[in-house]
């Protein structure tokens, strides 16, 4: 229930607790809003790292997948894996990657399974996980190998239907876009973050929601740095103040960040603020893009 019946009374009460509209006052106050702008053109990545990914969405239904470049800090597999609910999943494909970089490595995929089900889901994960027996002759990533925690990871758009558009995750100057489910959809250019402010495109939304900035954590969504209602449909130029700094001052701003869509019935109460289980619920789309 996610505690929908409290929150409910709650917001509907005074539209928020003592507690909320304190939270609300002290981000709102600490938080700069000024334009952010995009950096020179470059390359698509998502970093961990010194492990480093770049793929560019494309057509399956010749059994390969193309990866553009990957860099290794150490010896290790290419996975190629099914969507599963906005991250990794099966995999249906592997190629072996030695230490340092490797470009246009190609990954033979299993387009259907045993039963001649179709394997391609709309969005497709390439990751990246060490091996040091990697590159032995006739080798294969094992169990140990797949359950490993990856050290960077990269979603791309498939050829597949059901209404996904292409995902990347952008560079300074670049624009990725995302769609997980339904009509959920989030497009962002990367830039720059020295203005504490984050313009996301546009998000589609198929119900009432919160976008939300999270830092990268080895290649996934991790903490929540800023947050912003949108409605149900399409909301355009979204911009989202943004934390770039801890209470030491330090920053805090990975070089790659994610944009989360999460549902919320209560996003657009007044002085409303994403709680800890809409923070923890699946992401509804979910991309990865550039900061600096």
């Amino acid at each position: 229930m996610r505690g929908q019946t409290c929150r409910r009374f709650v917001r509907h009460n005074r539209g928020v607790t003592l507690l909320g509209l304190f939270l609300a006052l002290m981000l709102a106050g600490s938080w700069v809003a000024s334009p952010a702008s995009a950096g020179p053109m470059s390359t698509v990545r998502l970093v961990a790292g010194t492990n480093v990914i770049l793929v560019h969405a494309q057509d399956t239904n010749t059994g390969q997948i193309i990866v553009d470049s990957v860099t290794a800090a150490q010896d290790g597999w290419l996975l190629i894996r099914k969507d599963a609910n906005g991250a990794p999943g099966d995999m249906i494909g592997f190629a072996p990657v030695h230490k340092g970089t490797t470009t246009y490595v190609r990954v033979d995929i299993q387009p259907v399974d045993i039963y001649g089900n179709d394997n391609i889901t709309p969005t497709l994960w390439a990751t990246l996980v060490a091996d040091p027996y990697a590159l032995t002759p006739f080798a294969v990533p094992g169990p140990i190998a797949l359950q490993e925690d990856s050290t960077a990871i990269a979603p791309f758009g498939s050829s597949a239907t059901g209404g996904a558009a292409p995902v990347v995750a952008a560079a300074p100057g670049q624009t990725s876009s995302s769609s997980a489910a339904g009509v959920n959809r989030i497009t962002v250019h990367a830039q720059t973050t020295d203005a504490g402010r984050v313009i996301v495109d546009s998000v589609n939304a198929a119900q009432v929601g919160w976008l939300l900035i999270r830092k990268d954590a080895n290649g996934r969504p991790g903490d929540m740095l800023g947050f912003a209602p949108v409605s149900q449909g399409l909301n355009s130029a979204v911009g989202v103040d943004i934390r770039t700094t801890n209470a030491k001052g330090d920053n805090i701003v990975t070089p790659v960040l994610w944009a989360t869509l999460a549902a919320d019935p209560f996003a657009l109460d007044p002085f409303a603020t994403p709680d800890a289980a809409v923070q923890q619920e699946s992401s509804l789309a979910m991309v990865a893009f550039g900061a600096r």
